[in-house]
């Protein structure tokens, strides 16, 4: 059984960009930036001062975490904004609730129409994290190469 989430992996074109956006822009907090070996792969971690259990990766598709013609498809997946959504709650939002977005009430749409699930809002970006937080309140678009 799963208990606890320790590491969340979000894709991205570029580390720096996305570092910056996770800790400028969101708030997150810097906790790893090293270079695993000569020349090899750059591991960068941010993550919620309020969280200090969970980390999120930022990655750059390609070697040597997949081979190379992997990592070209899935620039092209992130770059087109096609690989999913991981909304965020920002705390400007108010107080955070494990709630579900609102959906339509049933006055607002035709009684014999079937439900639907609420559309996200225009300000969530998609993004290709493995795994995605509690559901949110609101989100912030990340820079274009940054997916979250």
């Amino acid at each position: 059984m799963i208990t606890n989430v320790g590491l969340v992996t979000v894709w991205c074109l570029d580390q720096d960009s996305a570092k910056d956006f996770f800790t400028g822009t969101l708030g997150l907090e810097p906790r790893d930036d090293i270079t695993l070996g000569e020349g090899g792969m750059r591991w960068v971690t941010v993550g919620a001062k309020d969280q200090p259990d969970l980390s999120l990766t930022l990655m750059v598709p390609g070697p040597p975490t997949m081979d190379a013609e992997s990592g070209e498809q899935m620039k092209k997946l992130i770059a087109k904004g096609v690989l999913g959504a991981a909304p965020s709650t920002p705390t400007t939002a108010g107080p955070t609730t494990n709630a579900c977005p609102p959906r339509a009430s049933s006055s607002s749409r035709s009684r014999n129409a079937a439900p639907t699930a609420s559309k996200p809002s225009s300000a969530t970006t998609p993004a290709a994290g493995t795994a995605s937080p509690s559901p949110p309140n609101g989100s912030t678009n990340p820079p274009t190469g940054a997916t979250a």
